[in-house]
């Protein structure tokens, strides 16, 4: 009984080494019914251009001036708090760029969080020209060769042809399908949970697994 955007904004508030989230909505008319499930939420609302993402993330930076950002996509509802935690501590102890956990195919899809400075975010919007580097945000600060970036490598025993993503409909009924499975509240399950649920029922993944195509940007 719960939007994957209620779910997404929930889990968000969890991440403890966080000072604001900030929702980039598109500003066409059909993306204004995305702002009545904000509402109620203590988050920020900035928007923009539909298809120029990496200006959106910029009009974010100028509005709120933030010193590193944190890129979770919405079509990613079960990212985890903790590994986001994690993944930011990382970022700073080892005095990065920019960190992903999808530079590398060793996380199941549906798990992808950035983190990198706001001054390469600059530069991006300042450099980047093509329509896939404006649409993807960081595609541009993955490649600069000057940025000093890592991926963070996963160390859990866990099944990589999982895809929590929701880009197709056979998503959003493989994610249905896996909690009504589950015991835990869908705000709390984590993606050990989910992996014990899929061993248990390996035929979940049968729904979308003609969809488990990875395209890192």
């Amino acid at each position: 009984n719960k939007s994957l955007l209620e779910i997404f904004i929930e889990r968000a508030l969890q991440i403890n080494y966080l000072n604001k989230i900030i929702v980039t909505v598109p500003d066409t008319s059909e993306n204004d019914i995305i702002l009545d499930e904000l509402r109620t939420y203590p988050i920020e609302v900035v928007r923009g251009d539909e298809n120029d993402v990496l200006s959106r993330y910029y009009k974010a930076v100028q509005n709120f001036s933030p010193s590193d950002i944190i890129r979770i996509t919405s079509d990613c509802p079960f990212f985890e708090p903790n590994i986001v935690d994690q993944m930011i501590q990382f970022y700073y102890q080892n005095e990065l760029d920019y960190v992903s956990n999808n530079l590398k195919d060793d996380w199941p899809h549906g798990l992808d969080v950035e983190i990198f400075s706001t001054h390469l975010l600059e530069l991006a919007n300042k450099e980047a020209t093509s329509e896939y580097d404006k649409e993807h945000v960081t595609p541009w600060i993955r490649n600069n060769k000057f940025t000093k970036k890592k991926h963070f490598e996963c160390n859990l025993n866990i099944n990589k042809r999982i895809r929590l993503t929701v880009d197709y409909v056979e998503d959003y009924l493989f994610l249905k399908e896996l909690l009504k499975k589950s015991t835990k509240n869908v705000n709390n399950i984590s993606i050990s949970d989910i992996n014990k649920i899929i061993k248990l029922n390996p035929d979940l993944l049968i729904i979308n697994k003609d969809k488990n195509l990875r395209i890192n940007l």
